[in-house]
């Protein structure tokens, strides 16, 4: 699992790299190293949906941004800026459909 995690994240598909991560980290919780792989990659990979929900808020794609902001979301919700934006996004998106 660890060396498809790897092979993945080289590919650039960070989020199956991660669930991969997540899955070794379960079937061996005390290995420190791959622990940290997993914590590592789950930062990278909230920050990259978070600059790319940003993106898709300032082009006013909200849906897009909301989706992004969501998935941020189930991976860290303690992240406090994602939050605020998707409660932005999430009102916004209701303010526009009172005008339809």
């Amino acid at each position: 699992l660890e060396a498809e995690a790897v092979r993945a994240r080289r590919a650039g598909e960070l989020a199956a790299a991660l669930a991969l991560f997540q899955e070794a980290v379960a079937l061996d919780p005390d290995n420190a190293q791959i622990r940290s792989e997993a914590n590592n990659l789950r930062e990278v990979l909230v920050a990259q949906l978070h600059d790319q929900a940003l993106v898709h808020y300032r082009d006013q794609q909200l849906d897009e941004a909301i989706l992004l902001w969501q998935q941020v979301e189930q991976l860290a919700p303690e992240f406090e800026s994602a939050q605020i934006y998707l409660e932005r996004a999430l009102a916004l998106k209701e303010r526009l459909n009172e005008f339809d």
